[in-house]
């Protein structure tokens, strides 16, 4: 693995998911989910997280893209964004959703991507991290749902993350040691 630091194993990850799944089942009882996941970084946890919810539960899966310019971001919000789009577009309004995350760090551009749902009138939003590293918080948010918790500045990859386009196929996660 050279630089790579394995953290969390594939069944380490897959126990966590299905503890989060079990939440969100309680949270949610009703037959209707939307799950939205942040791509690229969420497809991976995405697709194993909808695996583990029974076969009754209606589950509509869609993916956004946000894209943003990093000298466009202050502090604590987003001063531009080029493009916010789900895939495929559908009405948000009176829906339960569940936004699936890779990695929260600085909290800026979840906080604008559910503050952006709310405006579609969305009945309920929570918000699922794979990895959640509150010591980088630029802003008052909190996930609702939090796989792992990090407190270090290494990059993690792995599970669909990665560095510079690699590492991404890891069926674990590492800390990558620069």
């Amino acid at each position: 693995m050279g630089n790579l630091i394995l953290w969390k194993t594939k069944e380490e990850i897959e126990e966590r998911i299905i503890n989060m799944v079990k939440e969100v089942e309680k949270d949610f009882p009703e037959d209707n989910l939307y799950l939205i996941g942040i791509l690229r970084s969420a497809f991976v946890f995405m697709s194993d997280f909808i695996r583990k919810f029974g076969v009754d539960k209606n589950l509509y899966c869609y993916f956004m893209n946000l894209y943003y310019q990093e000298a466009m971001l202050n502090e604590s919000k987003i001063r531009v964004v080029r493009e916010t789009t789900i895939y495929p577009s559908f009405d948000l309004e009176g829906k339960n959703v569940v936004l699936l995350v890779g990695v929260t760090d600085t909290g800026v551009i979840v906080d604008h991507v559910v503050g952006n749902l709310r405006m579609k009138g969305v009945k309920n939003i929570k918000v699922g991290t794979l990895i959640d590293k509150p010591f980088l918080r630029k802003v008052d948010f909190h996930p609702d749902y939090v796989c792992f918790t990090d407190e270090d500045d290494n990059y993690i990859v792995g599970y669909g993350m990665d560095y510079m386009d690699k590492y991404r196929n890891l069926p674990y996660l590492a800390k990558l040691k620069l």
